[in-house]
């Protein structure tokens, strides 16, 4: 009997603790060995939920977790067309956003990364250490994920040069 409780106990602690190391939940620490995460407090609650689910498809597509001791922060915010201190129109947005005019995305969830300064996981020739690297996420007629720096664009896989880094990805968070 004590040996089943003991077992239940280990299996219970150890699946708590990668909760906890690998989601990216409001505001979680998950510890020394990887990132704290923030979703902008001032977005509503259901832009609060679609940057969520945003961020977690984001760390899966991307693969953050295998790099997450070297990441420092992640934070997530939304942009678009109804969103706060934007314009509230969709042709207004997309008069100035190119991503709106080339890939359709009409709103879409900001990530920034902090790496940390001295990295033990990500390769040294992608000098990503001590940048802050922003990733947009959105849905259109070409969902998928945009970043500029190739440090970025190397951590999603994507091709380093002089353009945009863009990864088509099926996007199902409702942005």
């Amino acid at each position: 009997m004590f040996k089943s409780l003991l077992k239940i106990a280990v299996i219970v602690a150890v699946g708590a603790w990668l909760v906890i190391r690998f989601y990216p939940g409001d505001g979680i620490t998950t510890g020394k060995a990887g990132p704290t995460t923030s979703i902008d407090p001032d977005l509503s609650a259901e832009d609060r939920s679609l940057a969520e689910a945003a961020l977690r498809e984001f760390v899966d597509i991307c693969g953050i977790d295998r790099i997450a001791q070297d990441i420092e922060k992640i934070d997530a915010s939304m942009q678009g067309a109804g969103i706060r201190n934007a314009p509230q129109s969709d042709d207004e947005y997309c008069s100035y956003n190119y991503r709106c005019q080339q890939y359709g995305w009409h709103r879409e969830v900001v990530i920034s990364l902090r790496v940390n300064n001295e990295t033990r996981v990500i390769p040294a020739a992608y000098h990503a250490g001590g940048y802050t690297l922003t990733y947009f996420i959105g849905r259109g007629h070409s969902p998928g994920i945009v970043t500029q720096k190739d440090p970025g664009k190397l951590l999603c896989g994507m091709a380093p040069g002089n353009s945009d880094g863009f990864l088509p990805a099926a996007i199902s968070s409702g942005i």
